[in-house]
């Protein structure tokens, strides 16, 4: 069964989630839970991001300095 995976990064590094990350995690039979296939335009981004937190059973968090001090 595959694990459900929260990712959480600044988006100057959005390249190297999406290009690397990302497809390293489904490789390895990860549901990935992300912004740009979770997110509408039209509603609370607080929520959206509680919603697929909650739902992750392990939470991936690309810490750089852009990530801290945004």
């Amino acid at each position: 069964m595959s694990k459900k995976v929260f990712v959480s990064y600044c988006h100057r590094q959005g390249d190297w989630v999406w290009d690397r990350l990302v497809p390293c995690l489904r490789a390895g039979g990860a549901e990935v839970l992300i912004d740009r296939d979770h997110f509408a335009a039209s509603q609370s981004v607080t929520g959206q991001t509680d919603a697929p937190q909650d739902d992750a059973e392990i939470n991936v968090l690309v810490f750089t300095p852009d990530y801290l001090w945004k």
